[in-house]
Formats: structure tokens, sequence, C-alpha cells
């Protein structure tokens, strides 16, 4: 099983600084949740992504290759801008197949490798995390 964080795909370089499942209560569908480093082909740092990705399943629920892509992508560093943060169509939006096919991958080397150890948000003093 290949566990780098690497992944090279058309001369990009991802690097996966985070990866997790998600899922929206009880009955939710899983998805994925991955910050990204991006390096384009011409070596331009594109900064760090947040990527979400909703995976296709078949008729008995078992992830699948093809079908739509289901996959969303936002600059972190956009986000994080202190003259204003934004999700503006166009401003903070990135085509998504490269992220796509860069989580399907990582999923498939193997999620529980690049988990991060964080303390639960009440053990760090932070608000939040599951109810």
């Amino acid at each position: 099983m290949n566990y780098s964080r690497i992944f090279t795909h058309y001369g990009h370089t991802l690097t996966l600084l985070e990866l997790d499942s998600h899922r929206n209560g009880i009955s939710g569908e899983r998805f994925y949740v991955a910050r990204i480093r991006w390096q384009a082909k011409d070596g331009q740092d594109c900064g760090e992504m947040l990527v979400t990705h909703f995976p296709n399943y078949d008729d008995e629920g078992n992830e699948r290759s093809g079908g739509p892509i289901r996959t969303a992508v936002l600059s972190l560093d956009i986000l994080r801008r202190p003259e204003g943060a934004t999700v503006e169509f166009g401003v903070n939006s990135w085509r998504p197949e490269l992220m796509h096919d860069a989580v399907i991958e990582f999923t498939r080397r193997g999620l529980e490798t690049y988990k991060l150890k964080r303390q639960p948000c009440a053990e760090r003093g932070e608000p939040g995390g599951a109810r």
C-alpha cells in the first residue's frame, strides 16, 4: 500500500495535509473532507485548498468509480484573508477534477493513515464538535 502524502497528476503536485470522513447526522451520506496544498505544473504555489468530496455508490451502497464528479474546492488562503473572506463564484471557485482524482487516490491508499491525532474541541478549549 502506498501511503505517500504526495499525488502528482498532469504535472501538478498535490500534498495531502489532512483527510477524514464525515457524515451529516446518523442517516446522512458519508463524505470526505481534505486539506491539500497545490503546486501547479508551472511551479506556482496555488495555496491550501479545502476539498469536499461526496462519493458515488453502487446499488449495494459500496463506493464506486465513475459517475458525476461531486467534489467542491475552496481556497483556504482566500477564506483566511484579513481583508475579507469570500466564497464568491469566480473569486474562490476552482475546477474540481484535479482535486477529485487526488481525494479518490488518497482514500484508496487508506484513510486511517492520513488522520491527524487531535484532541477533541473541548480539550483544546474550542467550541464545536459533534453533538
